[in-house]
């Protein structure tokens, strides 16, 4: 989880976005990253939206889903 969070923290300085962290009963964890009103229609686009019930899991998920995101649709991060 500290390399995630080490990792949205580098992020910052060149990239702008939101990252929501939620916990829940019925929901578990949820990671959700995302660009406001990035995309041309004005709505936001999701870079990440990972659930599960390990806070660990769902930290590893989101960092793999964002490197990802980032690798395909922006050259890189």
């Amino acid at each position: 989880m500290s390399d995630f969070l080490r990792f949205l923290a580098d992020l910052q300085h060149s990239w702008k976005f939101h990252v929501e962290i939620t916990y829940s009963h019925t929901t578990d964890w949820i990671i959700h990253i995302y660009r406001k009103g990035y995309n041309p229609d004005g709505t936001d686009q999701t870079l990440c939206y990972a659930s599960s019930s390990d806070l660990e899991y769902v930290c590893a998920k989101a960092h793999a889903e964002l490197k990802e995101n980032l690798l395909e649709y922006d050259g890189g991060y």
